[in-house]
């Protein structure tokens, strides 16, 4: 297990994250991202970085999972563009807008798939 693991050790170390769909882990990390730009636009600083950071955390859990070149090279795209988002000053605000709508998807596939599991 990768030593940074700060927030979610018990999901790393157990195998859970790697157990789930990539349509869940993205939900997932989604959700923490939605997290953190609400805490951002109600200027909560502290708050936001620590959503941010379980998020990027999250992200960097699904990259050491991912085989596929291509997609861990979107993915490490996709970090850019949150860290950018959440802690350059001087970075366009439509961007979380842009951020939630790239993970929107993966929140209705996930939902979909739990549908599945129960039918």
């Amino acid at each position: 297990m990768d030593k940074d693991v700060k927030y979610h050790k018990d999901l790393a170390e157990e195998g859970r994250w790697a157990e789930m769909s990539f349509s869940l882990q993205m939900a997932n990390i989604g959700s923490e991202i939605q997290r953190a730009i609400r805490w951002k636009e109600k200027g909560k600083k502290d708050r936001e970085h620590r959503s941010a950071e379980r998020a990027l955390e999250l992200l960097d859990l699904t990259i050491s999972e991912v085989q596929r070149e291509s997609s861990r090279r979107e993915l490490a795209q996709l970090r850019d563009v949150m860290t950018a988002f959440f802690y350059d000053e001087s970075n366009n605000e439509t961007l979380g807008e842009q951020i939630n709508r790239y993970f929107y998807c993966f929140a209705q596939k996930a939902a979909k798939e739990r549908r599945a599991k129960l039918s």
